[in-house]
């Protein structure tokens, strides 16, 4: 992560205060034995912001100290699932400041508000709107980011032998490593991880949590090696030049197809893209009409350094749910959940794809 930058000297280790303060030694210490993914993603930006934030706004004071008590509880390199929530608090602290720079305030609940029964965030106002964050984490994150670890540390240090060779023969010298990254499974292709995808995100959507309020599940895939940007919102994208068949959208696939449709993406060892079959995961929204939509956080990484990363860094992409059932819900909460939807998101469309052609094609 290129936020996060070159080693500090003792005397500066001894004046740590902030998040990114906090954090930096551990995220150095991760990314020296090759990375956990989630590290690189952690935009410094982002936590300057929730720090300055939190002075005033008991929203972001929460978010930073959840994020505070996640450290406290992180035991090291290898604890994953200790990094793993880190990262997940401070995804709650991302989309709260990207609904904010649309427009949309929100207000961070508590852990354990009403014994779990409610969302993460509820928008401010008469009607409030409730947000469900979830950040969907790899497949199997222990040997998955252990097995990537290694790959990443072998990779740095033949980039380090091969820039040392190279400077004694020219005076200087650059190495190259090359490491992969298998978020689903080696050899997994698209279809199998758009359904994987879907069911780590359907094992987290708890019952109860939907029925207070009107209620959005928002979705951070940044971890996993599924499409995200607009175009992944159509049911189908363009037809390259070189390829017989339409390539399906990731994210509405994930969000909306239903039981068997047929899926084609591009995958490993053909040329072009190729139907691959029928899903055997019926879309998050085909199966929960208590959710109103679903929005998925895309996360662009090489904004996420940059002093504007927060306006630039992140868009939300959304999906309505046509299956909602209001029906718990007054008129005026009904009409209030679509205004925060169209608010929120920067592309959306619906489970019945009837804005395919307002959104580009690829």
């Amino acid at each position: 992560m290129t936020g996060f930058g070159p080693h500090m000297s003792p005397g500066e280790a001894t004046k740590m205060t902030t998040l990114y303060e906090m954090l930096l030694p551990h995220v150095q210490a991760i990314n020296e034995e090759g990375g956990n993914w989630s590290s690189f993603l952690m935009s410094r930006p982002v936590l300057d912001a929730i720090e300055a934030g939190a002075v005033s706004d008991p929203d972001l004071a929460l978010i930073r100290r959840k994020i505070l008590e996640k450290l406290a509880a992180y035991k090291g390199v290898r604890h994953h699932a200790g990094f793993n929530q880190i990262f997940e608090a401070y995804s709650e602290g991302v989309i709260y400041l990207a609904a904010r720079h649309r427009g949309v305030a929100l207000t961070a609940i508590s852990d354990g508000a009403s014994k779990g029964k409610t969302p993460d965030f509820a928008t401010k106002g008469a009607e409030p709107i409730g947000l469900e964050v979830k950040t969907i984490n790899v497949l199997d994150p222990e040997r998955t980011i252990d097995a990537a670890m290694e790959q990443g540390f072998e990779a740095g240090y033949a980039a380090l032998e091969a820039s040392r060779a190279e400077a004694a023969e020219k005076g200087v010298g650059v190495g190259f490593g090359i490491a992969e990254f298998a978020p689903h499974g080696d050899g997994a292709n698209g279809k199998e991880a758009v359904e994987q995808t879907i069911k780590k995100i359907r094992s987290n959507v708890k019952a109860g949590q939907y029925a207070a309020r009107p209620t959005f599940l928002v979705v951070s895939l940044a971890r996993l090696g599924v499409r995200q940007h607009a175009a992944q919102l159509r049911r189908r994208l363009d037809i390259d030049e070189d390829c017989g068949v339409a390539p399906s959208g990731h994210l509405f696939a994930i969000a909306a197809a239903k039981l068997g449709d047929d899926y084609a993406d591009y995958g490993h060892g053909w040329f072009g893209v190729r139907d691959t079959g029928p899903l055997t995961q019926a879309g998050i929204l085909q199966d929960h009409d208590e959710i109103a939509g679903l929005v998925f956080l895309e996360t662009e990484w090489s904004q996420t350094d940059k002093p504007d990363a927060i306006a630039t860094g992140f868009r939300f992409n959304g999906v309505w749910n046509i299956g909602w059932n209001p029906a718990p819900f007054s008129a005026a909460e009904q009409a209030e959940a679509r205004r925060v939807f169209e608010a929120l998101c920067d592309t959306w469309t619906d489970t019945d794809d009837s804005r395919a052609h307002l959104i580009p094609g690829r």
